[in-house]
C-alpha cells in the first residue's frame, strides 16, 4: 500500500526526476560498504558514479575532509575492508561530501566513534549545513542529545512505535 509520494523541492520523484534527485540527495550508511578496493580508489570511483557525474577527483578536498574528521591520510593506502567501524563511518561521510550533495540522509553517522570523533563529525556536519542555506540533512540516531544538537525538528519513536514530532525553536533553522 502506498503511504504517499516522495518529493524533492516540491516535485514528485519519478521518471525523469530520478537522476537529478540522485545527484542532490546522498545516503550515508553507518560505515563504508565492505570493498576490496583501496580507500583512495573507492573515493576516486565516487566521481564516476551516476550520482556524481561531472565531479572530478579532488585530492585537496579529500585531504581537507580527512583532516576535518581526523582520519589519517595514510588510510588512503589501505583497503576499505581493513578499516575499523569508526574509520569506515568517517570514510562514508567523506565519500558523500565529495559529491557535493544538497541533502544528506545519515544513518547513525557517529555510532562507532568515541566522544572526540563524534564531536569532529558533528562539527563537519554543522559547517556543511551552514555553508549553504539550501542544504538539509536527515539523521537517524539513538542519541537524543545528538538529535538535540544537530536538529531543528525531530520525529521520535518510542519502543511501541508511537511517534512524537517536535520543532526546536531556539536553534537556527538549517533546513
Amino acid at each position: 500500500r502506498a503511504l504517499g509520494t516522495l518529493e524533492y523541492l516540491g516535485a514528485p520523484i519519478a521518471g525523469a526526476a530520478v537522476p537529478a534527485y540522485r545527484r542532490a540527495v546522498m545516503y550515508v550508511p553507518q560505515q563504508s560498504p565492505p570493498m576490496v578496493l583501496g580507500v583512495e580508489e573507492s573515493l576516486r570511483r565516487t566521481g564516476l558514479l551516476e550520482t556524481a557525474r561531472g565531479k572530478a577527483w579532488d585530492a585537496a578536498a579529500a585531504a581537507t575532509l580527512f583532516d576535518a574528521v581526523q582520519l589519517p591520510l595514510t588510510a588512503l593506502s589501505r583497503k576499505v575492508s581493513e578499516l575499523s567501524g569508526g574509520e569506515g563511518s568517517r570514510l562514508a561521510l567523506i565519500r558523500a561530501l565529495l559529491t557535493e550533495p544538497r541533502v544528506l540522509l545519515l544513518d547513525e553517522p557517529t555510532a562507532a566513534l568515541d566522544t572526540a570523533g563524534r564531536e569532529r563529525v558533528e562539527s563537519v556536519l554543522e559547517a556543511w549545513l551552514k555553508a549553504d542555506a539550501g542544504r538539509a540533512m536527515v539523521i537517524v540516531t539513538h542519541d537524543p542529545a545528538q538529535a538535540e544538537r544537530l536538529s531543528t525538528c525531530a520525529l521520535t519513536f518510542d519502543a511501541n512505535g508511537h511517534h512524537h514530532f517536535t520543532r526546536a525553536s531556539a536553534k537556527d533553522a538549517h533546513a
